[in-house]
Parts: C-alpha cells; structure tokens; sequence
C-alpha cells in the first residue's frame, strides 16, 4: 500500500475519532463486535476454519493489531488471501476494519479488546437483563 494512502488513512481516521464527544470515564473493558474483530482474533488464533467458540472471548492487543496491519500492509491482497483465519471477503477491507479499531483503542485509551462473536443485540439484551438484575448477575 502506498505511504500516501497509510497517511491519508491515518489523518482521516485520527480526524474521526477526535471529533468532541462528551467526556465518558475510560471503560474498564471494550468488546469487538463484528466482521472486522471476528477477522482480527481469527488471525491471531490461525485458525484454518471459522470456530466462533474459540474466537468468542479472545483478547487483542493494541500491539496484535498493529503487527496484523503491518502484515497486511506489506503484500497485495492477494497475498492476504493466503493469511489463515483471514475470510476471503474480507481481504480487501481488512485495512481499513483493523486500522479503525486501533484508532479507537488509542484514542479511548485502552491496551486491548476482547472479541464477541455474538454481535450487539446480544450485548445489549445481557445489560438490559442480566447486568442490572441482581437475581441474574454474578
């Protein structure tokens, strides 16, 4: 990829995620959600076939995702065809995916991400009904 497209992915991205927003305590955890996340811990895992048990839960480093954008950086996409644990749907959309997650893990302040393959309707409903109801929270 060319330096000029990584610098202007890099200033549209670091453009984004400081736009004010109001101020929020930092999270004690952030989880990942979707193609990107699933993708990202997939990799890391090398994992020959698609296996949401061992994916769902995995941390990622802000130092993984760095390595991992380097890695897919440095060959065509063809050459992230041949990345195990990378869909190959994805592989020209990777880039882009792990380099918004690493900006919002820098801009947030937070060294890592733990992976949900169980997407937001599920997060949403564990809060609403498991979190805050005595009776059912740890």
């Amino acid at each position: 990829m060319p330096s000029s497209t990584n610098e202007f992915l890099e200033k549209t991205l670091s453009a984004q995620v400081s736009i004010p927003t109001p101020q929020i305590p930092k999270p004690p955890v952030l989880v990942g959600i979707g193609g990107t996340a699933v993708n990202l811990a997939s990799i890391k895992l090398s994992l020959a076939e698609h296996d949401p048990q061992q994916i769902h839960g995995a941390p990622l480093s802000l130092q993984e995702i760095t390595n991992q954008i380097r890695l897919f950086r440095a060959g065509t996409i063809n050459d992230r065809l041949m990345i195990p644990g990378l869909e190959a749907r994805r592989a020209d959309v990777i880039i882009a995916g792990a380099a918004i997650v690493q900006s919002i893990l820098k801009h947030v302040g937070v060294e890592q991400i733990y992976v949900s393959t169980r997407g937001l309707r599920y997060g949403v409903m564990y809060d609403r009904f498991v979190m805050h109801n005595p009776t059912l929270s740890h």
